[in-house]
């Protein structure tokens, strides 16, 4: 799983650079394996969720 925040493409905005920068990577892996793979029939799918709703974005404690 990834997510739109961590393309490198989509600059639309800024900021969550500590969540942007893991995104990324996975991205990027992604891409070299789908890549790599490529030759031997294998291919790669990153997906993006949607947006999940979930406490982490609500300004909201979970306990």
């Amino acid at each position: 799983m990834s997510s739109r925040v961590g393309s490198i493409a989509d600059k639309s905005f800024g900021g969550s650079y500590a969540y942007r920068a893991p995104n990324a990577a996975v991205n990027s892996i992604g891409k070299s394996m789908a890549m790599d793979l490529k030759v031997k029939g294998v291919v790669v799918v990153l997906m993006h969720p949607g947006y999940v709703k979930t406490g982490l974005g609500s300004g909201r404690r979970i306990r």
